[in-house]
């Protein structure tokens, strides 16, 4: 399993838990979905939502398979860059189960 994989399991069963924050407040209004979509050096995590008024499907991240840095989107089809490399906060490898803790759907935690 690929670590971006595993990941988006992770976040998905944090945010359809209903003794989550987001499902405490609105319960039953959203259900979450998050999947990878390969690519050749980076996977992008998917996230999708359904409710009873719609549904919404954006980029949550990007994985950097070699190094497993979770990587800012800038659109759609790319991760976010900087001056000094990619706009990473964490790293996968070494930071999984805080980088799970601090998550939030819209991905919020991932800007600097």
């Amino acid at each position: 399993m690929l670590l971006a994989e595993k990941y988006a399991e992770a976040l998905e069963a944090k945010f359809n838990n209903p003794e989550s924050k987001n499902q405490k407040q609105f319960p039953n209004l959203f259900t979450y979905t998050f999947f990878v979509e390969k690519g050749q050096k980076f996977d992008r995590i998917v996230s999708s939502s359904v409710s009873s008024v719609g549904g919404h499907t954006s980029v949550h991240a990007f994985v950097e398979r070699s190094t497993g840095a979770l990587i800012k989107p800038a659109t759609y089809k790319a991760p976010a860059k900087l001056k000094s490399g990619w706009a990473t906060k964490f790293n996968l490898l070494t930071e999984f189960d805080k980088t799970v803790e601090v998550a939030d759907v819209y991905g919020g935690y991932l800007y600097q």
